[in-house]
């Protein structure tokens, strides 16, 4: 037996064992399932807070002046067609707890998938200069191409701007690293502060540093970095601490 494949096997031991022992507990506990977890939630720019999610007896649909909830189908398709030049531009939050992810489709038609434990907020529709939201956490963005309106995410010093493309950005609050990774088209990153873009090309990510803003740009396995998005999980060669913090959010566990 190659000393690899016993590497791999004691590591394949801790990950499993670290997953069933709990924080506190003297005892394994039943790990929560993603079904099991919190629910997602939308809150309005008014202070209205809507549960997502979970279907109500009756109500799998709920419609609202800017946007259709589908219950049953865990997503949220806003509309542009209500929105006119006059009308006041608000803000709404996106939050997805730790064990839970949620879909959402934004006034331009652009696609957001939200991983566990993050915040997304938006508008309720776009002005006619750019497309802006600002991100915590974990998202993966199919970007409706618009040529004359950039689309544009801000993760705490990062923003990422893009005119039609497919990416994904990771940037949680208790990580020192942010990763934007290209999985097609084409996207800019630039670092508050600084007028210096850095260009990716498809496969690439863009690891950042929050302390010192130092930007690598490095090749990539996209199917490692995007397949939470279709309920996976793929590590190849990442340390141990980083595969049991994705999973503690994945599955709403604290992991010591």
């Amino acid at each position: 037996m190659s000393l690899r494949l016993v590497a791999a096997m004691a590591v394949l031991s801790l990950c499993l064992g670290g997953l069933f022992w709990m924080r506190g507990s003297e005892e394994p506990q039943r790990m929560v399932a993603v079904s099991d977890a919190k629910q997602p939630r939308l809150i309005l720019y008014n202070g209205e807070e809507i549960a997502l999610g979970m279907e109500k007896e009756g109500e799998q649909t709920v419609y609202h002046p800017y946007f259709i909830i589908n219950r049953k189908e865990k997503s949220i398709i806003y509309s542009d067609s209500v929105a006119t030049e006059e009308k006041e531009m608000h803000y709404n939050l996106l939050e997805v707890p730790r064990g839970a992810e949620y879909e959402l489709v934004l006034p331009d038609g652009t696609h957001v998938w939200l991983n566990a434990d993050s915040r997304l907020r938006f508008p309720t529709h776009f002005d006619r200069e750019e497309r802006r939201v600002s991100l915590e956490g974990e998202a993966y963005f199919q970007v409706a191409k618009e040529a004359d309106r950039p689309f544009r995410v801000e993760a705490f010093s990062q923003m990422v701007e893009v005119l039609g493309t497919e990416f994904n950005v990771y940037a949680y609050q208790n990580e020192d690293l942010m990763y934007t990774t290209l999985v097609g088209g084409r996207v800019a990153i630039a670092l508050e502060g600084s007028e210096e873009r850095q260009v990716l090309l498809p496969g690439q990510q863009a690891m950042v540093g929050k302390r010192d803003g130092s930007v690598v740009v490095r090749e990539v396995s996209i199917t490692q970095v995007v397949d939470w998005k279709n309920g996976m999980f793929v590590f190849d060669e990442q340390p141990l601490e980083v595969i049991l913090r994705k999973a503690a959010r994945w599955y709403d566990v604290e992991i010591s």
